[in-house]
């Protein structure tokens, strides 16, 4: 299996990098290929504009986009790395998928009818919150989130969600919960990264 882990997080201490490099090798030891993009890493630039859209309506791709485009073309198993800010993930993960996961590559519309690109993927997701799970459950982030990844993300692209994992209160937790989440991945992962 192909799996394709994208990545946002600033901090390269953060503990959203630590599950980055977790589910790399919970990945690699099911025998998969890997490919990780860290976004800020690589300076990826989320804005949309208006030469991007003009290449596009004209036929091209932007050279950016479509490197991006193939690692996904080339992917069996979709993973979104983020913190959950505001609500939601970071602008630089927003920007990643108005570009990347375009019209005419995931997906298309034969009249009124949505046509789904990328069917035969799959997807999941894990995120770290600043609040807590009681709060963002009492609140319905939580419950927004899901929706939100599983619906208008992955399935509206025909990806199939697997896991949709949310980790919160994390910066006020210990060590040891950090270290039981990690470990926690494994399990929760096995049968997700398993080679078909």
């Amino acid at each position: 299996m192909k799996h394709l882990i994208i990545f946002a997080h600033p901090n390269t201490e953060s503990f959203g990098c630590a599950i980055c490099r977790e589910l790399q090798q919970i990945s690699e030891a099911k025998g998969n290929q890997v490919r990780v993009r860290n976004l800020y890493e690589i300076g990826f630039n989320p804005v949309l504009s208006a030469a991007d859209i003009t290449t596009i309506d004209g036929g091209g791709m932007p050279a950016d986009i479509k490197t991006e485009q193939q690692y996904v073309a080339e992917a069996n198993h979709i993973t979104f790395v983020y913190p959950v800010w505001w609500g939601g993930m970071p602008a630089l993960m927003k920007g990643y998928l108005d570009r990347v996961f375009s019209l005419g590559f995931a997906y298309s519309y034969e009249g009124n009818n949505l046509k789904r690109l990328l069917i035969g993927k799959q997807g999941s997701v894990v995120c770290t919150t600043g609040a807590s799970d009681e709060e963002y459950a009492r609140t319905g982030v939580t419950e927004a989130m899901c929706l939100i990844n599983c619906e208008v993300v992955f399935r509206f692209m025909g990806v199939e969600p697997t896991k949709v994992i949310s980790l919160g209160n994390v910066a006020g937790v210990s060590r040891e919960t950090r270290e039981l989440w990690l470990s926690q991945l494994h399990q929760q992962f096995d049968e997700a990264f398993s080679e078909d």
